[in-house]
């Protein structure tokens, strides 16, 4: 590479893969098709085209990514993929995803998971799942703003994280999520910088060389980025939404049913949803490339951009190809997330539902080697004689009809007669008192009056391990006796008392 012109067509297409468990195919005349048995990857450019080839054996490679290439792709190959269990995955030049192969099947989950929309049946379910995602959403942009030195906007995050948990719609949550965003975002303006390499940094556009909104400069729309740290951040969301898509299917569920964003035509909502549970990820991953962490920035190069003449800014190559090759890193990260959703709508549904656990693919939840992939683990050098281990078939766990919101077990009238019993948390123990001990006695209500196995217990009504904690406690003070006549003589802990039944029963 010329450190003064930037990358060149024949580095882009030499360079290796930083995750060798995703093949980026990019260019033109690019095929990808089945020959003797293998699969053949044939991309770039004129004289600098390179070919991969894959055995039925393989089982390290986990994602084909292809990048607004020009060319075909055969159906026996799309067939070949699916056999081996690699994922296709087809975007534009901004990254929005055109095809991607994965299917679920369960119909009776993706009823339920229409039914806990608005106004549904199991609305109740779906707003528990919105908290969730807006925790975990929350929660990492305000790990990103302390770790960029801005204290006070993460303090104000965190106290709208305290304020959806406390909503009663799936509106309010919204609303507290904007408060949030405003706070994220206003710090992120002026303090995030892009790192030019010094020949390039008077040959840009002026607001090319710092953040200064999420907003487009020229409409001022959400959509479409004019700088190049909103380019980046948008090409990432794009391809951590076709992996959401992908997670959705993995466990059986809808991508287009969604809870906090409204449906839509065309929409996929519910991998939407599950993107705000990645963004945190995507941005840490940018800010980390402009050094806006305590990680090395890298510098960038004009010739990585490219401004339309609306003013919109695009990604070039190896920048593509670097910011694809994160994709697995935003799918190991969904994988336990999305099945934990697809648990809690099981629970919910009171029939006899199972839920495949994507956390036992050992490829996909391999951390990357650090730094590039050597040429000989790359997958055209792999040895086609040794045939690697098969993956071995997806366990399925089978979950039993159990209650699902803290509400079901303890309703309001039976948390008035209890409450004032439960011991005062404690004041030197801040975790303490933040906990909601009425999730914690309905997980108690679960595991010893209904006989619901912890791994069963849903994660919409407490952690396993907390609830064992405090039983433990309460069992040694006194106050778990006293307590036990006035919940088992409550009708509704009497009617879960007969509805509940053991794992195989």
């Amino acid at each position: 590479m010329d450190p003064a012109t930037g990358p060149t067509v024949a580095d882009v297409y030499r360079r290796e893969s930083t995750d060798s468990r995703v093949i980026v195919v990019d260019g033109y005349g690019a095929t990808i098709n089945v020959r003797n048995g293998h699969l053949v990857i044939s991309d770039g450019i004129g004289p600098h085209r390179r070919t991969r080839q894959l055995p039925k054996v393989e089982r390290n490679v986990r994602r084909i990514l292809v990048l607004n290439a020009r060319g075909s792709l055969t159906f026996d190959a799309v067939q070949w993929c699916k056999d081996v269990g690699i994922s296709l995955v087809y975007t534009d030049s901004s990254g929005e995803t055109l095809m991607s192969s994965d299917t679920g099947n369960d119909a009776r989950l993706r009823r339920v998971q229409a039914f806990a929309g608005q106004g549904g049946p199991y609305e109740s379910v779906g707003l528990d799942i919105v908290k969730l995602i807006l925790g975990r959403k929350l929660s990492g942009q305000s790990a990103n703003l302390r770790a960029m030195g801005h204290e006070k906007a993460a303090q104000e995050i965190d106290a709208c994280a305290v304020r959806v948990q406390e909503s009663e719609t799936v509106d309010l949550c919204r609303s507290w999520e904007g408060a949030a965003a405003s706070a994220y975002w206003g710090a992120w303006t002026g303090t995030v910088a892009m790192p030019w390499k010094d020949s390039d940094a008077k040959k840009v556009p002026a607001h090319w060389t710092v953040y200064v909104s999420r907003a487009n400069l020229t409409s001022g729309k959400a959509r479409g980025a004019t700088d190049p740290v909103n380019a980046m951040l948008n090409y990432c969301y794009r391809l951590a939404e076709a992996e959401c898509v992908l997670a959705c299917h993995s466990v059986g569920l809808d991508p287009a049913f969604g809870m906090l964003h409204l449906d839509k035509d065309s929409r996929d909502s519910f991998a939407l949803d599950l993107l705000e549970v990645v963004r945190p990820e995507a941005e840490r991953f940018v800010l980390g490339m402009l050094g806006a962490l305590d990680i090395d920035a890298r510098e960038f190069h004009r010739s990585e951009f490219h401004e339309t003449r609306e003013g919109t800014c695009r990604l070039v190559a190896p920048l593509t190809h670097e910011l694809a090759e994160q994709c697995l890193t935003w799918a190991r990260l969904l994988a336990p997330i999305v099945r934990e959703y697809a648990l809690i709508l099981a629970h919910a549904s009171g029939g006899n539902i199972t839920v495949p656990n994507p956390t036992k693919d050992k490829a996909l939840m391999r951390e990357p080697a650090s730094g590039k992939a050597s040429r000989k683990d790359s997958p055209k050098n792999a040895p086609q004689n040794a045939p690697k281990e098969s993956p071995q078939p997806v366990k399925r766990e089978r979950v039993t009809h159990v209650p699902c919101t803290v509400r079901d077990v303890i309703p309001s009238d039976l948390w008035e007669q209890v409450a004032e019993h439960l011991p005062k948390p404690s004041q030197g123990n801040k975790a303490d008192q933040r906990l909601s001990k009425h999730g914690v006695l309905a997980g108690a209500v679960c595991t010893e009056i209904l006989r619901i196995p912890g791994r069963h217990l849903p994660p919409t009504i407490a952690d396993r391990k907390t609830v064992r904690t405090h039983l433990r406690r309460w069992k040694a003070d006194g106050t778990w006796d006293a307590l036990f006549p006035v919940l088992t003589g409550h009708p509704r802990v009497r009617t879960l008392m007969g509805e509940v039944s053991e794992p195989g029963a």
